[in-house]
């Protein structure tokens, strides 16, 4: 692993960026909004910077993966061969004493190399130690994965500096034809990671898997039930891919999974030992498909949250059969037993459409989501046509009866474009204030974007 130094021009378009925040669209809104961009934070309650070559972008848009008691953000990306890694104040500005001036470059992982990574994940330690997870060697184009993926994490110390007793040099190539998509701590110090598993010679793509750990990055053996088997596994299909997007660890040690299997949306409930917990769903796991097979062709989930009385809250985006009808966003409640809340939105679900219901590649996509003090529902996504070029981040609130929240920005919706393939990848809730994060290109460059929200008054 390398640590690299940002150049003068890197951290001067930090500035510069923030400094002309109010290009935002969406200022209007505010006036009639119960929330309003934090003033406090960058300029106008937007921190920008760049990332890399808008050519070697990863499928993963930048994310802002975990806040510490100091109340900074650890944000991530991935730009073909490398990861960046910055830690955010909360002024907005760069924490200078994080890495080298502000910013951790990587580009070994476990002595392996390769001009293909993607950051997934992250999660902060109790002791302050950074856990990033992905994979190297691999990218998907559909549903065909190109290349062979190989699952890798990386550990920092808290000033940025490589966990030296971590793998090689801090970092691990933990699999061969797997990767990672979502990292979550256990109780005993060890963590689970929700991944998929690149099938080869069968016919199918890509199957969905959820592996245990160790706190050092050892292989836990006897996860899934006792068989030693060390995993459990969603088996996909032919053009049918199955996936582990979330994965979340509850007080009593059990687990939640979501995701997608064979294009159903995904959730399953396991014990500690990764056995199935029966008394969920059917058998431990569930599958659902709004609308059934006749109107929908794919639903997945990409993130969970679980609310006060312990429901589950999900969001994704489903693809319709009828390919003249737009991409949805999706959001969802389950109870403790795994069945559909009817009492959330209609009949247990939620549409969100950020585009006309009906046109050429338009598209609603949800990637992750935040449940406030209040029980307010946050999810961030992307909308617009398919192509990168023409897609703005959006953010949503709805309340908890799953009913959007009119008093949110614009009659529930705040539009963020700030250039073109603009996407919100991540929502993080710090007390009373949401951080939202995601990327835009700018020319020929990527850059991340880092939005603080806060309510008025």
């Amino acid at each position: 692993m390398m640590i690299g130094l940002p150049s003068k021009r890197f951290l001067l378009s930090i500035v510069l960026l923030a400094c002309f925040a109010f290009w935002l669209p969406g200022a209007s809104a505010e006036a009639k909004s119960d929330f309003v961009s934090d003033p406090s934070f960058g300029g106008r309650g937007l921190v920008m910077g760049g990332v890399g070559p808008a050519g070697l972008s990863a499928s993963r848009a930048p994310t802002a993966f975990a806040k510490d008691e100091q109340g900074r953000v650890i944000v991530g990306a991935a730009s073909g061969p490398v990861w960046r890694v910055w830690r955010v104040l909360p002024s907005g500005d760069i924490d200078s004493s994080f890495g080298e001036q502000g910013e951790v470059v990587i580009t070994r992982w476990g002595g392996y190399t390769a001009s293909t990574t993607d950051l997934t994940s992250g999660v902060l330690r109790p002791d302050g130690r950074i856990l990033l997870v992905g994979y190297v060697g691999s990218y998907a184009v559909g549903d065909i994965r190109k290349g062979d993926a190989t699952m890798v994490m990386v550990q920092l110390m808290p000033d940025g500096s490589p966990d030296l007793s971590f793998g090689q040099d801090g970092s691990k190539s933990a699999a061969y034809l797997n990767g990672a998509a979502r990292v979550a701590l256990r109780p005993d110090g060890g963590f689970l990671v929700g991944a998929f598993r690149q099938i080869t010679r069968t016919g199918r793509t890509d199957d969905g898997a959820l592996y245990s750990y160790t706190a050092d990055g050892r292989r836990d053996w006897n996860f899934g039930g006792g068989k030693s088997r060390g995993s459990v596994n969603i088996l996909g299909a032919p053009h049918k891919p199955s996936y582990v997007f979330d994965v979340e660890v509850l007080r009593d040690g059990r687990i939640l999974a979501t995701g997608v299997s064979k294009n159903n949306l995904l959730l399953m409930r396991l014990h500690e030992d990764g056995s199935p917990d029966r008394s969920f769903g059917r058998s431990g796991r569930l599958t659902f498909l709004p609308g059934g097979k006749r109107e929908t062709f794919v639903a997945t989930s990409r993130d969970m949250e679980l609310d006060k009385k312990g429901r589950i809250v999900l969001a994704g985006f489903v693809y319709p059969k009828d390919a003249s009808k737009a991409d949805y966003g999706l959001v969802m409640r389950f109870g403790k037993n795994g069945r559909v809340d009817r009492s959330f939105g209609n009949n247990g679900i939620v549409r969100l459409y950020a585009t006309p219901r009906k046109g050429e590649e338009r598209a609603t996509r949800l990637y992750d989501l935040a449940i406030d003090p209040k029980g307010g529902i946050w999810v961030t996504g992307s909308a617009g046509r398919s192509a990168r070029g023409e897609r703005h981040a959006i953010v949503a609130r709805y309340l908890p009866n799953g009913k959007k929240d009119a008093r949110f920005f614009k009659n529930g919706l705040l539009n963020i474009k700030l250039g073109d393939g603009s996407t919100g990848s991540a929502v993080l809730r710090a007390g009373r204030k949401i951080y939202v994060s995601g990327r835009y290109y700018h020319g020929d460059q990527e850059r991340f974007f880092l939005k603080r929200i806060k309510p008025r008054g």
